[in-house]
């Protein structure tokens, strides 16, 4: 009978080893990203409303300065009416590892995205008042004057959501990325 034997190099395994595990890390971050650009689309686009012509929408959230948007697809905005770059920074786009998972948190920090997403009160101070009256001042539109002359000790917010309508409509595009991007990988990996 005869005797077989493979010698194999032991440094070549572990390179090519290191090397997956790098293009495998730079496939999953690179799906996490292309899923919070899509989230952040599918939010401004499908769950806002282009603005300023009206004061509120009962169920859909008014962009007015395009922060809000801005600060969910990372600059980029669909109003035409925005201005400056308030938003651009505010984004939150993390992936992390844990364990042999990779978490995407995604988000914003804009001030006031809660209060659209969940609704709320919002209490009305003097300061709030003036600020009802500039903007009765600068756009001419009553209801502001109505917010400035209410006896009212707050209002309440409807909750008009747009961030997690956004992210349940784009989970079966997520898993698609994912898929895709992994398929791509394994596919390199076989062609050498």
């Amino acid at each position: 009978m005869a005797d077989v034997r493979v010698q194999f190099d032991d440094a070549i395994l572990k390179r090519i080893m290191r090397d997956f595990r790098k293009e495998t890390k730079e496939t999953l971050d690179r799906s996490m990203a292309r899923s919070f650009e899509h989230i952040g689309l599918l939010a401004t686009g499908d769950f806002m409303r282009p603005g300023p012509d009206t004061l509120t929408h009962p169920t859909q959230l008014t962009h007015r300065t395009g922060r809000l948007g801005r600060s969910l697809t990372g600059g980029f905005s669909f109003n035409e009416f925005a201005s400056g770059n308030r938003g651009d920074r505010e984004g939150i786009r993390k992936i992390r590892r844990i364990n042999n998972a990779v978490v995407g948190e995604y988000g914003t920090k804009v001030p006031y995205a809660n209060i659209h997403e969940y609704g709320g009160k919002i209490r009305i101070t003097e300061a709030s008042r003036r600020f009802f009256w500039y903007m009765f001042y600068e756009t001419g539109i009553p209801a502001w004057k109505n917010m400035a002359l209410t006896r009212k000790s707050h209002f309440v917010v409807p909750a008009r959501p747009f961030f997690r309508p956004a992210v349940a409509k784009a989970r079966p595009d997520v898993f698609k990325f994912f898929q895709e991007e992994i398929e791509m990988l394994i596919a390199r990996a076989q062609r050498g």
